[in-house]
């Protein structure tokens, strides 16, 4: 379903997210170096680091998916 591109941008987030203690595996960072350019991982890097606040910041307000919906016209599709 996914390019091997996706797949490594998948796996890079991944390891960004669930960080462990000695950090992104060199297995990881090697794919990400096959598939991307430096100053993408520095993009992809820095997109999922927002992507991670973002997400933590709404857990610790804990935030109710859908509530702002309405606010960003998100509600005009009709979706629940």
């Amino acid at each position: 379903m996914f390019s091997d591109r996706e797949r490594v941008a998948l796996e890079w987030a991944e390891a960004l997210t669930r960080l462990l203690p000695h950090g992104v595996p060199d297995d990881v960072y090697a794919k990400a170096r096959a598939q991307f350019s430096e100053d993408e991982i520095v993009y992809l890097t820095y997109m999922v680091m927002v992507i991670n606040a973002w997400n933590r910041a709404s857990i610790a307000f804990q935030s109710v998916p859908g509530s702002q919906d309405k606010a960003f016209g998100l509600d005009k599709a009709g979706l629940s």
